[in-house]
């Protein structure tokens, strides 16, 4: 049985917002709601709270965040949750608030703030830790092991990623080459996230072919290559059969067109499971469009073509990336039976509270929650554990 353990950050509703919106913290007022829907009545989850340069410059006291929060914070402990800090490296510059990834002393600034909060709230050293935007800094682990801190969730860096996206300083940590065991290091447990690659999550091929096929080749992106097919000959009925991606000719994937599509499905090609995804590579990343080519497989013609090329250049980034718990459900259950393939003695899993504004973000929440206690009611997954918990074998080793 895998150990789940699920995180939750609770941040401001819009960290980008005007000044007054940084006060609207509906999101973690709701995901601290939301846990008492939670189907495990054994659960413990794990809470980190913003606090850093950026929240004590905005809302005037470094510990606001947690006083806001403080009686549902106060019923989740009682549960037997962990609450820790959540500090992003956002500094104030002349273009606004950017992540600094490059000063490990701005790091350590926005930490301290993050420790001194928790300790004037709850009166005891802040235990458990997550870097926002998963900041890493791995050469301040020891000088949070000294303030008191047990466990460090944030993602570690792999191989040199792009910069970061908000145009701030540095390097963000990547996922690539992500490990996917915890370990004592540096006098703390380093609990990492469970992280899948896209490749993985390719549906295999289901051996079946259309007699006449129909469909397109949609669309290439960071993550995927989209498209999709039916048979027309069984009037596109909900049977899925196989697509062959090619490159430059060369037959290189193959998998079953078994996506859920609802614009296929709204243009009466049965019950729309005909689309075809193929996770991106990273031999493939930098093709122009022309290099590819999608066609029912036992054919030679491709299929309705050219796609849109909507690739950004975020390379690896955006294929190997943590299981994102909000993520649409059929896109969630096919990561998860990934990640439960592999050799992990855990499943690790992390949403922002700004998740459950949106209804339809909410929704799928829900239903992915319901996927995990399928997991655990048949005893694949444990019930969501805490990381106090689960770190406690490796402080005593």
């Amino acid at each position: 049985m895998k150990q789940l353990v699920l995180c939750v950050d609770l941040e401001q509703d819009d960290i980008r917002s005007s000044v007054p919106a940084l006060f609207a913290w509906k999101g973690a007022e709701r995901a601290l709601q939301w846990r008492h829907t939670l189907p495990w009545p054994s659960a413990a989850l794990n809470w980190f709270v913003r606090a850093d340069v950026q929240t004590r410059t905005v809302l005037g006291d470094a510990s606001w965040p947690l006083r806001h929060l403080y009686p549902a914070l106060c019923d989740a402990l009682d549960l037997g949750d962990t609450v820790g800090a959540h500090p992003h490296l956002y500094r104030d510059g002349p273009d606004g608030w950017r992540n600094d990834y490059a000063d490990p002393d701005f790091a350590w600034q926005c930490a301290e703030v993050a420790l001194d909060a928790h300790a004037a709230v709850f009166g005891a050293p802040c235990r458990t830790w997550r870097w926002g935007d998963r900041a890493g800094q791995p050469s301040l682990r020891p000088r949070l092991a000294a303030a008191g801190v047990v466990v460090d969730n944030t993602a570690e860096p792999g191989r040199p990623p792009l910069p970061p996206l908000d145009g701030g300083a540095g390097l963000p940590p990547s996922w690539v080459g992500h490990r996917t065991e915890p370990q004592f290091v540096d006098g703390l447990v380093d609990w990492p996230v469970s992280t899948v690659a896209l490749a993985g999550v390719t549906a295999p091929a289901c051996n079946r072919h259309a007699a006449v096929p129909v469909g397109s080749f949609d669309a290439i992106n960071d993550h995927w290559l989209h498209g999709w097919c039916c048979d027309a000959t069984a009037g596109c009925d909900d049977t899925a059969v196989d697509v062959e991606l090619l490159v430059h000719g060369s037959v290189v994937a193959v998998t079953a067109a078994d996506w859920y599509r609802p614009d296929v499905a709204a243009a009466g090609y049965g019950d729309g499971r005909h689309g075809a995804r193929i996770g991106m590579r990273d031999e493939w990343r930098s093709l122009p469009a022309d290099a590819f080519q999608l066609r029912a497989a036992g054919h030679l013609v491709g299929l309705f073509a050219p796609p849109n090329d909507d690739r950004t250049g975020r390379g690896a980034e955006s294929t190997v990336m943590p299981l994102p718990m909000e993520t649409e459900p059929e896109q969630f259950a096919r990561m998860i039976a990934v990640v439960l393939r592999d050799d992990a003695s855990h499943v690790t899993l992390a949403i922002r509270s700004d998740a459950l504004l949106d209804p339809t973000t909410a929704a799928a929440l829900d239903r992915n929650v319901a996927t995990l206690a399928g997991y655990t009611a048949d005893g694949t997954l444990s019930s969501p554990q805490s990381l106090l918990t689960l770190a406690a074998p490796l402080l005593r080793a």
